[in-house]
C-alpha cells in the first residue's frame, strides 16, 4: 500500500499538510503545556484546596482563614442593624445559616437620613431639592457641632436610631469580625466562572451610613456639652473601624479608612469647640492614644487582593474572557504570569513597610517602572490584559497608603489640638510654639517626618500637614477649585 503520492506535486502537498498537522500538534502540545497550572508557593501562593479545575479555591482558603466563633463574632449584630431584606436571597440565606441568624431577612433597625426624608415628606421618590437638603444636612450633622433645639428634625433623626446605636455599641464590644465571603448562589466556595472581584458584599455601604448616623449624634451631644454621650460615640466608631480592618479585601478596608478619618476630624472640632473642661480632655486625649493603631492594608494585600490576582490568572486557563477571542488568548504562559502576579504583591508589601512616606513612595514609583517595562516586555494582548488587572491591585493599594497617611496625619492634629487645649485651659493662652508642649510622637507630620506646622493667628491658631505633595501652601484646604496645591489644616479661632 503507497501511503505518499507518485506525482511531484503531490507528493509536495502530502509534506506539507504532515508539516501543517505536526506543527498544529506541537502548537496544542505547547498551548496545553503552559495552562497547567504548577501548585508551589511561587506560581498559586497557597497548595490547597483545590477545585474542580486542580487549581486552589481560593473563596474557600480566604473563609477558612477568616472563619470566627459566632459568639465572639461582631456581624452578627451589626447585619441586624443595617438589615438583609433587600439583599440577594441566596446570599442571605447562606449568610444567615454560617452566622446562626434566623432564616428570614433581618428588617434594618437603622434608618438612614434619605428614609427620614420619605417618610417626612411621604414621598417614594425624592426629588433634587430633596436630595440638596439631605446633603446639607449631613453636612451639618457631621462636620461640626449642631444644636437640636436648632434642627428638631434631624434630632428625630438621630432619635429613631437610638435602638440602632445602642446595638452598635454592644456589637464592637466583641473581638472578632467576620461575614462569610460567598458566590452570586451563596457558596463559600468554588467560585466557578465568578471572579473574587464580583463577591456580593451588600452590607458595607450601609456600614458607612450607620458610622455616619453615630457621628452625627456625637456631634449633637458635643455641641451640648455632653462629654460622656459624645465620648461613647466616638470610641464606638473607633471600635467599629478597627474590627472592619479584619476583613479580607482592599475594599473593606477602606471603608473602616473612611470610618476611622471621621473619628479623627470629630475629635479635632471636639478640641476647638470650647465643649469640655481640661479634665475631660485629659481623658479625651488618654482615650485615643490608646486607640490600637489602625494598620496599613498589608494584610488586606496579602491575601484577599493577591488571591483575587492569582484566582483570575488560574481562572483564565478555562474561562476566555468578554472581548477576549482565541488569537490573542493563546499560547500564554500561565505559570510565568502567577510568578510576576506574586513578585509584584511581595515588592508591594515591602514597600509598605517602608519606615516613612516618601521611602514608600519612592518604592511605589520604583514598582511602577518595573511593572511598565515587563508590560511593554509581554508580546501576548491577552497576557497584557492580566498584568493590568495586577497593576489594579497595584493602584488600589499606593492610594490606599496615601489615604492610610493621611489618615495618621487627622490623628496627630487631632491629639495635637487636644494638647493645644489643654494648654490653654492650663495658661489661658495658646502655646507660641509646639515645642512649649510635651515632646512626643503625634506632634509629627506623617508625610514629611517633620514637625506640623503651627502658627499663632490672633486668639486661635492654624495647625496643618503637608499632606501627599509635601509642599507648604500656607494651610490652604482642598477644594473643587485647589485639587492639588493643598494641605490639611485645622484653625481654631479662639
Amino acid at each position: 500500500m503507497r501511503l505518499v503520492p507518485r506525482s511531484r506535486t503531490g507528493r509536495i502537498l502530502f509534506w506539507l499538510f504532515l508539516i501543517a498537522c505536526l506543527t498544529i500538534a506541537v502548537d496544542l502540545a505547547w498551548v496545553w503545556h503552559w495552562k497547567q497550572i504548577v501548585i508551589a508557593h511561587d506560581t498559586t501562593r497557597i497548595t490547597a484546596p483545590l477545585n474542580t479545575h486542580r487549581y486552589p479555591d481560593y473563596l474557600a482558603a480566604l473563609n477558612t482563614q477568616l472563619i470566627v466563633p459566632n459568639d465572639n463574632n461582631a456581624a452578627p449584630l451589626l447585619l441586624q442593624i443595617v438589615g438583609t431584606t433587600q439583599t440577594n436571597p441566596a446570599w442571605q440565606a447562606a449568610t444567615h445559616k454560617l452566622l446562626d441568624l434566623s432564616p428570614d431577612p433581618l428588617p434594618p433597625q437603622m434608618v438612614a437620613l434619605y428614609q427620614f426624608r420619605q417618610k417626612a415628606t411621604g414621598k417614594s421618590l425624592l426629588d433634587k431639592d430633596d436630595w440638596e437638603a439631605i446633603c446639607r444636612d449631613e453636612e451639618t450633622a457631621m462636620t461640626a457641632p449642631w444644636s437640636r433645639q436648632a434642627n428638631p428634625e434631624l434630632a428625630q433623626w438621630i432619635d429613631c436610631n437610638t435602638h440602632a446605636l445602642d446595638l452598635l455599641h454592644t456589637a464592637v464590644t466583641r473581638p472578632r469580625y467576620y461575614v462569610p465571603l460567598l458566590t452570586r448562589d451563596g457558596q463559600p466556595a468554588n467560585l466557578g466562572e465568578q471572579f473574587i472581584y464580583e463577591l456580593v458584599m451588600p452590607q458595607l455601604a450601609k456600614y458607612k451610613g450607620l458610622a455616619d448616623i453615630s457621628i452625627a449624634r456625637a456631634m449633637s451631644r458635643l455641641d451640648a456639652g455632653d462629654f460622656d454621650g459624645f465620648r461613647h460615640d466616638l470610641l464606638t466608631n473607633a471600635r467599629l473601624s478597627r474590627l472592619l480592618t479584619q476583613s479580607a479585601t482592599l475594599i473593606e478596608y477602606l471603608v473602616a479608612l473612611a470610618i476611622d478619618s471621621r473619628v479623627f476630624t470629630t475629635a479635632q472640632a471636639a478640641a476647638i469647640s470650647g465643649k469640655f473642661d481640661a479634665a475631660q480632655i485629659a481623658v479625651l486625649l488618654r482615650d485615643l492614644e490608646q486607640l490600637p493603631p489602625f494598620p496599613s492594608p498589608a494584610a488586606q494585600i496579602d491575601t484577599g487582593d493577591r488571591y483575587a490576582s492569582l484566582d483570575s490568572i488560574c481562572k483564565f486557563t478555562h474561562v476566555i474572557p468578554f472581548g477576549a477571542n482565541r488569537a490573542t488568548y493563546v499560547p500564554t504562559n500561565f505559570n510565568a504570569l502567577l510568578r510576576t502576579a506574586n513578585a509584584f504583591n511581595d515588592d508591594t508589601l515591602e514597600a509598605l513597610t517602608k519606615p516613612t512616606f516618601t521611602q514608600r513612595q519612592l518604592a511605589f514609583e520604583q514598582i511602577a517602572e518595573n511593572y511598565t517595562r515587563i508590560f511593554n516586555q509581554t508580546r501576548s494582548a491577552f497576557a497584557q490584559s492580566i498584568l493590568s488587572l495586577v497593576f489594579i491591585v497595584f493602584d488600589g493599594t499606593y492610594k490606599a497608603d496615601i489615604l492610610h497617611t493621611r489618615l495618621l496625619a487627622n490623628r496627630n492634629l487631632a491629639l495635637t489640638a487636644l494638647s493645644l487645649r489643654a494648654y490653654k485651659l492650663q495658661n489661658a493662652h495658646y502655646p507660641d510654639a509646639l515645642t512649649d508642649l510635651p515632646a512626643t510622637a503625634y506632634l509629627q507630620d506623617p508625610f514629611t517626618n517633620t514637625p506640623l506646622i503651627y502658627r499663632r493667628q490672633g486668639e486661635g491658631y492654624l495647625l496643618y500637614s503637608l499632606d501627599e505633595n509635601q509642599q507648604d501652601d500656607n494651610g490652604t484646604p482642598k477644594s473643587k477649585t485647589n485639587p492639588k496645591n493643598f494641605d490639611l489644616p485645622l484653625e481654631a479661632a479662639q
